[in-house]
């Protein structure tokens, strides 16, 4: 059973697995990446000091030939983060949800 005060963290990783398997269907049925966004540093380090917070870029790469097996990787990125979820909703107490590697 889940506990009333992890409601908010399945709701969240409900929401970024749906996020997930979009992104993954789009890209199974021709999606191409669009644009990129790159921090200027990890997410997790600090800002340097003097700084409030890590600047970073978005770019669009409709002019940018980017390799397939950029795709594949972003996708393989993409289902292991799903295998994630599922492990923390399991630890969560979240039932009844169909386990990742029979819905790939």
């Amino acid at each position: 059973m889940v506990d009333r005060t992890d409601l908010a963290k399945v709701n969240q990783l409900y929401d970024e697995s749906n996020l997930i398997d979009r992104a993954i269907d789009n890209f199974d049925h021709g999606g191409v990446i669009i644009a990129m966004s790159i921090s200027g540093a990890p997410l997790d380090a600090p800002p340097p000091p003097g700084e409030s917070s890590r600047s970073g870029v978005t770019l669009s790469t409709t002019a940018i030939a980017y390799p397939p097996a950029m795709v594949d990787a972003i996708k393989t990125a993409l289902t292991a983060r799903l295998g994630e979820i599922d492990q923390e909703l399991g630890s969560l107490g979240v039932t009844g949800f169909e386990a990742r590697a029979t819905r790939t």
